[in-house]
């Protein structure tokens, strides 16, 4: 007996599961260009906030005549061929006592998007040296200007005496 029908597939259905799997190949590829992109800027930005945060973390422990304004200066990157700028605003909130820093890095990615990311704090104008005197000994401080009785030396003064009243 033999038997008489199809025995595979026809020319449309063929045609068909090709057409289909050209659409669901098309639609990954851009899928995984979508991602590349968005992995590449977030890595950028990553980097654009490391080195704001690294600019901000130097200026700590400058002193009050050192922390100022300056203009777009290239930023050198080793494990990035993107190119940063990076540009620092300082504003004085309170004449001589507070400053207000906001650091901002540029870049531009592949597609010549520019892009900003921009880091702020707030600074005290002392000079940092004088973080130093929270690490002297204070029952030595408070022993030595005293009033009499043995209960002195264990009274902790409010603040060092090198440190300016407010």
């Amino acid at each position: 007996m033999t038997r008489h029908g199809p025995h595979g597939l026809a020319l449309v259905e063929l045609l068909v599961a090709v057409a289909l799997l050209g659409l669901g190949t098309a639609s990954l590829l851009r899928l995984h260009l979508t991602l590349r992109q968005s992995t590449d800027l977030s890595r950028q930005r990553s980097e654009a906030v490391r080195h704001a945060a690294a600019d901000l973390e130097s200026l700590r422990w400058r002193g009050p005549a050192d922390i100022v304004d300056s203009g777009p200066v290239p930023v050198e990157s080793a494990s990035s061929p993107t190119r940063y700028t990076l540009e620092r605003q300082v504003h004085t909130d309170i004449p001589g006592r507070l400053r207000s820093l906001a650091t901002t890095v540029r870049w531009e990615d592949r597609h010549a998007a520019p892009h900003a990311v921009t880091l702020g704090t707030a600074l005290h104008a002392l000079d940092p040296a004088l973080g130093a005197a929270t690490l002297l000994d204070r029952s030595t401080a408070a022993g030595a200007g005293g009033s009499g009785g043995g209960t002195d030396s264990a009274r902790i003064p409010e603040r060092s005496l090198r440190i300016p009243a407010s």
